[in-house]
């Protein structure tokens, strides 16, 4: 009786409103348990905008829950992640340094595709038997199209101005983890389709894109 929430309804409309803000078949990604659980009961229970689907980055560090991202849920498709399992399993890239072999700006379907390579010259030696993926820069490019940006209304038509033809990543630290690693697969094979939400920015887990972000809501 001391945990009575009949009548309170402001965390499931809130959820409702996270919901409602996005575009058809968008990705939201969120951060933790709070900003996470009501949207759960929207869509499970309520049935709501199951065509939007909610990736829980911290989950996202873990082998099963890559797994049930990469799966259809409802209407919501599966998320783009072209990383195999062997590259997330539990234990396996859950840091990846950064082996800056380049001062350039390389492509992110590059760097993608030099994590996915099992080529030892795509990798780093750290002991005798040791080689581990890496990413090869510390600036990472992706190209913008404008068309798909439009046409899925991540952008407005009336600010089509403002759209820049690339946006770089500038990675900080010696090393990303799994779940920055499977954002930047995602970002690498969306194709600028499917519209992203990032619940906040300003954490790790942004990468550094706000200057890029809209408010939505």
């Amino acid at each position: 009786d001391d945990h009575d929430r009949s009548g309170r309804y402001l965390t499931r409309d809130v959820a409702f409103n996270y919901l409602e803000s996005c575009a058809p078949n968008a990705i939201l990604f969120t951060n933790g348990d709070n900003d996470t659980f009501p949207l759960w009961y929207a869509q499970e229970v309520e049935g709501k905008r199951t065509d939007v689907r909610v990736c829980n980055l911290m989950l996202l560090n873990t082998d099963w829950y890559i797994e049930q991202m990469k799966c259809k849920v409802y209407e919501s498709d599966p998320l783009p992640i072209s990383l195999p399992i062997q590259k997330y399993y539990d234990g396996i890239n859950n840091q990846v340094f950064i082996d800056e072999r380049s001062k350039d700006p390389v492509d992110i379907s590059v760097v993608i595709d030099w994590v996915k390579s099992e080529n030892r010259g795509t990798k780093a030696r750290f002991s005798a038997t040791e080689w581990l993926d890496v990413i090869p820069s510390r600036i990472i490019r992706i190209p913008v199209d404008k068309k798909k940006v439009l046409a899925s209304g991540t952008v407005s038509l009336e600010d089509s101005a403002k759209i820049v033809p690339y946006i770089d990543i500038n990675l900080k630290g010696n090393s990303i983890i799994k779940s920055q690693l499977l954002v930047l697969d995602m970002l690498a094979h969306n194709n600028w389709e499917r519209p992203l939400y990032f619940v906040t920015g300003y954490h790790n887990d942004a990468m550094g894109l706000e200057e890029y972000f809209q408010l939505e809501g």
